[in-house]
């Protein structure tokens, strides 16, 4: 978990409270010690100029109808506290300005919304959006990311040496097959809805792939990995339907 530099008192606090209820502590671990997060992500290979959900005027088509909480809580930040969220509006100005966008900017200024102010969240749409991101990821704790957790623990948590394979401040990224493995593992229908979402990954993973060729990025590192990937859930895949 990512602090600001001069986090303690009830910052601090509001850090760990967070953290107990989002993040995995390491046995054994004290306060100075990283958590782990373990969520699903999208994989981007960086071919496609735009997200898919944007329409012709690149404003996004699932603003009023089914738009992820974690599109919704952008700029900020659910696995930082609401204390913390002027922080992260700081941090992430400065990736803005670095693209070449403006859309945060300090002060009061017409046509923005002020959203913090010294370390209060004042929009109530903004505080309403964390609240729905944090749900949902107490939800995917409690549905399968305990029981990744413990799948995971014995080949890179169980040790210094071991953790030394996740990189500091940093992600490491690993197929989606161990969550199939905890949801396929509760029924029959859960196990046919995970097949369907591997037949759908996969053909999805071959018209990027196919695409990536096309465009001359077929020895691309992030297409290597895609490969990897892919290969990883058909393997399982093939697994799911052998007889119980």
């Amino acid at each position: 978990m990512k602090r600001p530099p001069a986090a303690d008192g009830a910052l601090r606090v509001a850090f760990d409270e967070l953290a107990a209820t989002l993040w995995h502590r390491l046995r054994g671990a004290d306060s100075d010690t990283d958590d782990v997060f373990l969520a699903t992500r999208g994989f981007d290979l960086g071919i496609s100029e735009r997200c898919p959900a944007l329409n012709d005027e690149q404003r996004c088509s699932l603003h009023d109808a089914g738009k992820p909480t974690i599109c919704r809580v952008v700029p900020l930040d659910a696995l930082s506290p609401d204390n913390a969220q002027h922080w992260v509006l700081q941090s992430r100005r400065a990736e803005a300005h670095y693209l070449g966008a403006d859309c945060i900017q300090p002060g009061v200024r017409p046509g923005f919304a002020l959203i913090t102010r010294r370390l209060q969240l004042l929009d109530q749409g903004a505080e309403a959006a964390l609240t729905a991101r944090r749900r949902d990821l107490a939800a995917e704790r409690r549905t399968w990311g305990d029981a990744v957790f413990e799948l995971l623990r014995a080949e890179l948590f169980a040790s210094p040496k071991q953790l030394e394979r996740v990189p500091p401040d940093g992600f490491m990224t690993l197929s989606v097959v161990p969550v199939l493995m905890v949801w396929a593992g509760r029924s029959s229908a859960a196990r046919a809805r995970c097949l369907e979402y591997l037949s759908a990954q996969g053909q999805l993973a071959e018209r990027l792939l196919e695409q990536a060729k096309r465009q001359g990025q077929g020895d691309a590192e992030r297409v290597r990995q895609l490969t990897a990937l892919a290969r990883s859930n058909a393997h399982f895949a093939l697994k799911l339907k052998e007889p119980t």
